[in-house]
């Protein structure tokens, strides 16, 4: 099965009538996902099928409302209720929370501040991107003992991944990062956190986090160990301060990413500049 990473950036879900509050952009997205036939689920039974796109196996389990949209041209909309995947995401937030406790208070968490969607992933007008698919694959994750639960075990920590990237993104800039910085800052506390390799993720990532934070996935076992979490608080002081550092610097981070790549050119090592910021925290 595709799982959900291949479609964010082309998806979207039409989950409609939300209440204002907890609409997240608001914007319906949707997007031809095929054609199926309706069966008969068995003679004598009342009941029809519809197989759906193997994309949706996702959705398995959830309960589903029914929409028919009457007229011209009739819709019939299934409709996934997924209110109660909010508690997901506000555990990773407050994990989140929990981790940066030392660098500033990033406040509550807000549905709103994201663009929402099954499948969304991508950024919009300075809005990082929050998907249900990924919040449900996190809450379904296998144990480690159970059978066959390898690549469910991976598919749920890449999902975690995803939203942790999302989250802390948002608290970067509630801490005071550019939104470019913070993209930045929500890639590198993704990846230190899981270990799972996200698009933005590239050498000069993993290199220049080996200096500062050590090996990567700590949370790797159980992303929503609070222990893993405390723990990480110094790692991702050391993160922040110098992305701040970065950040005050006009050309700090082209600069240190040429010196990174210019000395594993030829072989050597040389830590990278950016300590403790000098900027106040909120």
């Amino acid at each position: 099965m595709r799982g959900p990473g291949g479609l964010l950036d082309e998806l979207g879900a039409d989950l409609a009538d939300r209440p204002p509050g907890e609409r997240g952009d608001g914007v319906k997205r949707s997007m031809h996902m095929g054609s199926r036939g309706i069966r008969s689920a068995g003679r004598g039974s009342g009941s029809v099928e519809l197989t759906l796109p193997v994309d949706l196996a996702v959705l398995e389990g959830v309960t589903c409302h029914i929409d028919l949209r009457d007229g011209l041209l009739p819709e019939v909309v299934l409709r996934p209720d997924l209110a109660f995947l909010r508690s997901v995401f506000e555990a990773v937030w407050d994990r989140l929370a929990v981790g940066l406790e030392t660098v500033g208070e990033i406040g509550g968490f807000a549905e709103s501040d994201y663009v929402t969607g099954l499948f969304c992933d991508g950024a919009q007008a300075g809005r990082p991107g929050l998907s249900y698919a990924n919040a449900l694959m996190v809450q379904h994750a296998p144990k480690a003992r159970e059978p066959a639960a390898g690549d469910g075990r991976s598919r749920a920590l890449e999902a975690a991944a995803r939203l942790i990237e999302a989250m802390a993104t948002l608290a970067g800039q509630r801490l005071g990062l550019s939104f470019d910085m913070a993209t930045l800052f929500g890639n590198q506390v993704a990846y230190a956190a899981t270990g799972a390799p996200l698009a933005m993720v590239d050498a000069f990532v993993r290199g220049s986090l080996a200096d500062i934070c050590g090996d990567v996935g700590w949370c790797r076992d159980d992303p929503l160990a609070v222990d893993g979490w405390v723990a990480a608080r110094p790692r991702l002081a050391r993160l922040y301060d110098r992305l701040a550092a970065w950040d005050a610097d006009d050309g700090g981070l082209r600069e240190q990413r040429e010196h990174w790549y210019r000395a594993h050119r030829v072989g050597t090592h040389g830590r990278l500049a950016g300590g403790r910021a000098r900027q106040h925290r909120r």
